[in-house]
């Protein structure tokens, strides 16, 4: 366990010691301090904390040891019984004396357990208390798991969900009386706070009294935190069960000190708030903070992070809170009410629920004559196109389901008394009559259908099961045949063939009974028997699923009712017998297995496609989905002890003839399985959807017959109204493809903005920008007309990329709305999403002013006990040895003097590199005055001005002076560039550096390619952007050198770093470890020193010529990009352009020699950090022209959707399977990206909420078409 690792229970630890020292909690322990038992475990807990102390490398155990013991002996989480509580923690047993003890227990029974009756996927949602006259006070993202709305008007339940709440739930304790939510007073709509209505309490029930006395004076006070804790996925599960337990949900004291306000992320803006530090492990959203010297209620807790804080909204911001008052909370004092800073949010809010009387918009006047051709639409409405069509938009929803295989031991046509097998109800022990004779069996026909349809083929043919009483792979039985995967013992491909004719279901003239599963089976309906043609270790036995704790049925892969068919009653028996073979079982849930759970099942699809089709035969395959991340059940089978991961997913593919021809439809069955292997249960929450045959492959791990490929009608009109018939949604991966995600009710959104615009400080406000991609020209006049009149909004319409007569960029429009200022990111979305269907347009994009770049914090002042801002795993504090070690680390001194001993060029001389960044300050003497006053300079913040830097705004003002300093500072002065002869043009298109608006950088870009630009760089980052990328291609296309970094405190690589045309640089420190906040991945090609690297500091009161070493990967680059001018003008751009191979660029080369020449590093993995550290020298000393490989020649650019989907993939292998169900969502890419840097920032990020996850949040346009279900994998925390 490195040093590193430990630094975040070091600081923690000193937190909590009350002189800020480890060493007075190991001599506490030496005077009986604690409550760890026995000499032996309190001289361990001395020894860890003695080197704790001193900085030592820590051992898993002692992390372990610390973390559970230690730590909750000092924030203990003790259980409440009876109303009262025993604490035992020698720094806590004061509250045991009658005064605190007293005001407690008076406070315990007003707290209480919001349950969430009928929740799909929560049995309860957190923790709330009794403020008022049947008044509950809880969290915000609490309430929205059962309501809706914002303020205290137009608040409602969401459809189908409900709230309540226990006063009890104490463990080992009879529950309490639970009282039902009747109502929702208000959902705060800037705290994470709402008031809930409750009926039935008694009148003596104890009302808690907030304090209207400021939280500042109570800092170092004891605090009590008293909730109901949850299990929290994001911290160790072996901790938690330590300290908890194994109990969680139950209601708890956990004292703690309360500490000073800090800036910390809730719904997407930054609040100023109190903190405590009370136990941190576990999730108690909606706990009350509460005064042991007074009673009174100091704050509602509404989120932490482990061992660095806890967030509370201060009782004393809600006392000046006039609606607060107005609600009938009880304050201990007279609250002040008066003005507040977030009355403009109050304001817009009542606004947006005000009733709107607006006249319905006029249609035809939306419709642009002057020959472009659009229609403009709104929800439920029709209109007419030149063309003669109509397009009509229906606010229809529909509820289909597909249904799923049959259980073994059900079927449609049997009573439903035959399900009952989980009672104990089994049939007699036994197989299904079958042929002994395997002999006989011949298989799946490839020629059933009359056309050939070959076996697939596997792609890893040495994962499957091989034996000599095999056909290959292949297992054949009577209709069917199986391959059996070797490792997980359960059948990968199934290939059967179905006859439904008459004739086929009903040989021989026997009575009905025959006929049925009990009838054929003649024996047992529900008895399955090893295949001994393969070893019993290769198959799952019937055992596993009946020692399962009823989490699985056996469900077959061939559907039983599929193959129990024949020319005889004989063929028809022995086919469904084979079926119970185990190596035809896979584990699947009841709501997946049992037709009971729902009237439709696999069955009834393939009718469908019987229906259509032109016989009574289909060719079916089908089998599970094999992922690597498939969660592990742990049972028994016959050979004792079984560990087997179930497979989340089936797929099926149904092959018909149609005429002369063949019809195939893939679908796959989707599901969360995450519950399985820790509750032993799974909720009902399948989704099917149509998917191509390439996808199919792709899962099945085994190729199909190029007939088959050619029958797809996954693209076509039949497939999608065959999806739709059987209740399958088809996929699509583009927004214009014709398919559209919902388009939500907007009308409260929309009137706030209006009432924004509208207000008089409308013109101090930045407007909300949108890159509009257009699919077909259209004109900004008529853009303009059909926005206008769907948003009821003032808005311009412009060319993004203004003055560029390159057609492909043309189709990139800027829409701006003005006076809106910073909104809503769920609000932006859903605004683009309305815009991308008015417009029909490929894609529509938010400026999103994204916060996924950190800027390097200053210090903490000396005595300032929270560091919020400065994560302490992210920013180094230890100084290197030579201020200037970074110019040195690169080589590059030795590759001026080679350029200067070969006469040529030097330090970049004659090469132009542009810096998009916050602009110059033109008083640091590090960089000239006239860089601001090139006529190539711009500005896209404060347009026509000089790109100079007013050092306005909130953190790290002055950016680009550092950087630019880094690239181009001359050498008679503190600071050498590393291209020092080349010309920096700074453009100013960032306020701060770690805001990003994607479409003021591309045309930043476009406008450095446009104006004669040989590098760009930059130290910036963010989300990604189609008008972004778009940028960046034409300016390596026209052989433009563009670096970026790979991005500070996130963890993962932001954009546009991550883009493969871009070369992405990440940071080192002197001793060639990583820099500790850099970002890392598959996407970077290098890395460079990032930290203290020698910089001009800008805006520092009394010394504008300040100098010092900077941190962040925004320097790493800039050293990169001086190198990168200093190796072109060592070889000539134009001799370099000219040695080009067909289809290489600029780009392509210096990459691939950048790479090659770097200085391999054994600290830096490969494939984290690119090849090694870059060297100046040796790339100067390189061949221009040397071997490459075909990778390194022209890197293929990877779509932007997969790149979001590998994001999801670096955080957390359980989130991919949910982000590549959403990114199938039209217009989802952006929003997907954004929730994917919110969970790997949260993973980096000191000062995010993790406790509220909901606040990672979805648009609600996304979150409709979705589902509640999806939405829910996609944003829970990682684990």
């Amino acid at each position: 366990m490195s040093v590193r690792e430990s630094a975040p229970l070091k600081a923690f630890l000193e937190t909590i010691a009350p002189s800020g020292s480890i060493e007075e909690l190991v001599e506490d322990t030496r005077t009986g301090g604690g409550v760890t038992e026995g000499i032996a475990a309190q001289s361990e807990e001395r020894r860890i904390l003695a080197k704790l102390a001193t900085g030592a490398r820590m051992t898993p155990d002692e992390m372990f040891f610390t973390e559970a013991i230690i730590i909750p002996d000092r924030r203990p989480a003790v259980t409440i019984q009876d109303g009262t509580y025993d604490l035992r923690h020698a720094d806590w047993l004061h509250l045991n004396q009658p005064g605190p003890r007293e005001r407690i227990t008076r406070a315990i029974p007003g707290i209480g357990r919001v349950e969430l009756p009928g929740h799909p996927t929560a049995p309860y949602g957190g923790t709330a208390f009794v403020v008022g006259r049947d008044l509950l006070m809880t969290n915000r993202h609490v309430a929205e798991a059962f309501a809706r709305g914002l303020g205290t008007r137009s608040l409602s339940f969401i459809p189908g969900r409900m709230g309540a709440v226990d006063f009890l739930r104490e463990h080992d304790r009879p529950d309490g009386v639970v009282l039902d939510v009747t109502g929702i007073a208000m959902i705060h709509p800037y705290w994470d706070m709402a008031l809930l209505r409750i009926e039935g309490l008694p009148d003596t029930h104890p009302i808690l009294s907030l304090a209207t006395g400021a939280v500042e004076d109570r800092v170092g006070q004891d605090v009590a935190v008293i909730g109901y804790p949850a299990f929290d996925p994001r911290n160790a599960l072996d901790v938690q069960d330590k300290v908890f337990g194994g109990v969680y949900g139950v209601k708890r004291l956990q004292p703690g000190k309360m500490r000073g306000r800090a800036d910390v992320e809730s719904y997407d803006r930054f609040v100023t708030v109190p903190t405590h530090d009370a136990s941190t492990l576990g999730g108690n959203s909606g706990s009350c903070v509460v005064d042991v010297q007074t009673g009174e209620i100091l704050g509602l807790h509404f989120g932490g992070h482990y061992l660095k804080a806890n967030y509370c909204v201060a009782a004393s911001d809600l006392a000046r809170d006039g609606r607060v008052i107005d609600a009938g909370v009880r304050f201990s004092g007279t609250p002040r009410r008066g003005p507040v800073p977030w009355d403009p949010i109050w304001l817009a809010t009542e606004a947006a629920s005000a009733p709107d009387t607006s006249p319905p918009p006029d249609i035809a006047a939306a419709v642009d004559t002057s020959g472009d051709s659009v229609t403009a639409t709104n929800v439920g409405l029709s209109v007419a196109t030149p063309g003669g069509e109509v397009r009509i938009t229906v606010p229809l929803e529909l509820t289909l389901r597909l249904g799923t295989p049959v259980i073994c031991g059900t079927d449609t046509s049997v009573a439903p008394a035959v399900v009952a097998e989980r009672t104990g109800e089994r049939p007699p022990p036994g197989k299904p009559f079958y042929d002994n004779d395997y002999a006989t069996r011949r298989g799946y026909d490839p020629d059933f259908l009359g056309l050939p349809i070959p076996l697939p083929v596997p792609r890893n043919p040495s994962e499957l099961v091989t034996g000599q009483d095999l056909d290959g792979i292949w297992l054949h039985y009577h209709h069917f045949s199986v391959a059996m995967n070797r490792d997980r013992r359960l059948a990968q491909m199934t290939a059967a063939m179905i006859d439904a004719s008459a004739a086929a279901k009903t040989p021989g003239h026997r009575p009905a009974g025959d006929y049925t599963r009990d009838g054929l089976a003649g024996r047992s309906s529900d008895a399955w028997f090893f295949d001994d043609r393969i070893p019993r270790s290769q198959q799952l036995a019937e055992r596993f699923f009946e020692k399962d704790r009823g989490s699985f049925d056996k469900g077959h892969v061939v559907r039983r009712d599929d193959v129990a068919w024949g020319a005889t009653y004989e063929e028809m028996r022995n086919a469904n017998g084979d079926s119970f073979h185990v190596t035809n079982c896979s584990p699947q849930t009841s709501a997946l297995n049992q037709s009971s759970q729902g009237k439709d099942n696999w069955g009834d699809l393939e009718n469908l496609i019987l229906d259509e089709a032109e016989t009574e035969k289909l060719a079916v395959f089908g089998g599970p989905v094999f992922a690597a991340d498939d969660p592990v059940f742990k049972g028994v089978d016959h050979a004792g002890t079984a560990q087997v991961q179930i497979p989340r997913r089936y797929w099926k593919l149904v092959v018909a003839r149609k005429a002369d021809a063949l019809e195939a439809f893939g679908f796959v069955l989707e599901q969360d399985l995450s519950d399985v292997a820790l509750e032993f249960q799974v909720t009902p929450n399948w989704v099917p959807f149509m998917e191509p045959v390439a996808e199919i492959e792709r899962l099945s791990g085994f190729d199909f017959a190029d007939a088959i490929r050619t029958a797809d009608r996954f693209a076509t009109s039949a497939g999608r109204a065959m999806a739709a018939a059987g209740g399958a949604r088809t996929r699509t991966g583009g927004t214009g493809s014709g398919e559209t995600a919902a388009v939500v009710n907007l009308q409260q959104v929309l009137s706030a903005w209006r009432a924004l615009q509208d207000d008089d400080d409308a013109a101090g406000r930045d407007p909300a920008r949108f890159t509009v991609e257009l699919d077909r020209p259209l004109s900004d006049a008529t853009i303009a007309v059909v926005l206008e009149r769907a948003l009821g909004l003032d808005l311009s319409v412009a060319a993004l990329f203004e003055d560029d007569p390159d057609l492909e960029l043309d189709r990139f429009r800027l829409v701006e709305v003005p006076g809106i200022g910073e909104a809503d990111r769920a609000d932006l979305f859903d605004i683009a999403r309305l815009m991308a269907a008015e417009l029909d347009a490929a894609s529509v994009e938010p400026d999103l002013s994204a916060r996924y770049f950190e800027a390097e914090p200053a210090p903490p002042p000396e005595g300032v006990e929270e560091r919020a801002g400065f994560p302490p795993g992210c920013w180094a504090t230890e100084q290197p040895g030579d201020p200037d070690w970074a110019l040195q680390a690169v080589n590059l001194p030795a590759a001026w003097t080679l350029s200067r001993d070969m006469g040529r060029p030097v330090a970049g001389e004659g090469v132009v590199i542009f810096q998009p960044d916050t602009g110059i300050v033109r008083t640091h003497p590090e960089l000239p005055a006239t860089l601001a006053d090139d006529p190539r300079a711009a500005n896209f913040i404060e347009d026509g001005a000089p790109p100079v830097d007013p050092l306005t705004g909130f953190g790290n003002v002055g950016h680009g002076t550092g950087t630019g300093s880094v690239v181009a500072s001359p050498p008679t002065l503190q600071i050498t560039g590393a291209a020092h002869a080349a010309t920096l043009v700074p453009v100013r298109c960032l306020r701060v550096v770690a805001r990003l608006d994607q479409s003021r950088v591309a045309k930043a870009i476009n406008h450095a390619r446009l104006t004669g630009a040989h590098v760009i760089t930059m130290s910036l980052g963010g989300v990604p952007g189609f008008g972004l990328r778009a940028a960046v291609r034409k300016a390596v296309e026209a052989d433009i050198i563009v670096l970026a970094a790979a991005g500070n405190c996130v963890g993962t690589v932001v954009w546009p770093a991550r883009y493969d045309e871009v070369i992405a640089v990440a940071g080192s420190n002197e001793q060639d470890l990583p820099w500790q906040g850099s970002s890392h991945g598959r996407s970077i090609d290098i890395t460079a020193p990032a930290e203290f690297v020698l910089r001009a500091k800008a805006g520092e009161p009394g010394d504008p010529g300040r100098i010092d070493g900077g941190q962040g990967t925004s320097f790493a680059v800039a050293l990169t990009a001086g190198i990168a001018a200093s190796w072109l003008a060592h070889h000539g751009r134009d001799a370099i352009i000219a040695s080009l191979r067909p289809g290489e660029t600029v780009q392509d080369r210096f990459r691939a020699l950048l790479r090659q020449t770097a200085r391999p590093v054994d600290t830096l993995d490969p494939g984290q950090y690119g090849p090694g550290v870059v060297d100046a020298g040796k790339l100067l000393a390189a061949d221009l022209v040397p071997a490459l490989t075909a990778t390194e020649a022209v890197r293929q650019p990877v779509p932007v959707d997969r790149q979001v989907l590998d994001l999801f993939s670096d955080i957390d292998a359980g989130l991919e399977q949910p982000a590549a169900l959403a990114l199938r969502q039209p217009g989802s890419v952006l929003e997907l990206a954004c929730i994917g840097l919110d969970h790997a920032r949260s993973r980096n990020d000191g000062r995010r909420t993790l406790e509220a996850a909901p606040s990672i949040g979805l648009s609600r346009g996304l979150a409709a078409t979705l589902g509640p279900d999806l939405v829910a994998r996609l944003i829970q925390a990682p684990g």
